[in-house]
């Protein structure tokens, strides 16, 4: 993997010294706060997140959890769609129950 170098003001250092992420090392902290965004506004997916940020996929998700970002996304039109798909076999199972 190409890397850049990047400056971080020592204010932004200071500030995630005072977090969960204190326990990790400056560059890994950094990388953490920008998969976590990136993953937010889906530009990655939650692997390519965990990949980015230097951590295994669970415990990562553990991490990204404690603050408050679930590694799930499911929306309505996931609800929606499940709840088609479960009336679809219940109908089936109905059908198959009324054939001899």
């Amino acid at each position: 993997m190409t890397t850049k170098p990047v400056q971080i003001p020592d204010a932004i250092m200071a500030r995630l010294a005072t977090t969960r992420l204190s326990e990790f090392p400056p560059d890994q902290q950094v990388r953490i706060v920008l998969a976590l965004f990136l993953f937010e506004r889906g530009a990655i997916s939650f692997g390519k997140a965990a990949e980015l940020a230097g951590e295994p996929r669970v415990p990562f998700q553990l991490l990204a959890a404690e603050m408050g970002i679930p590694a799930v996304r499911y929306e309505l039109a996931d609800y929606e769609e499940d709840t088609r798909t479960l009336e679809w076999w219940a109908q089936r199972d109905r059908d198959q129950a009324k054939t001899p």
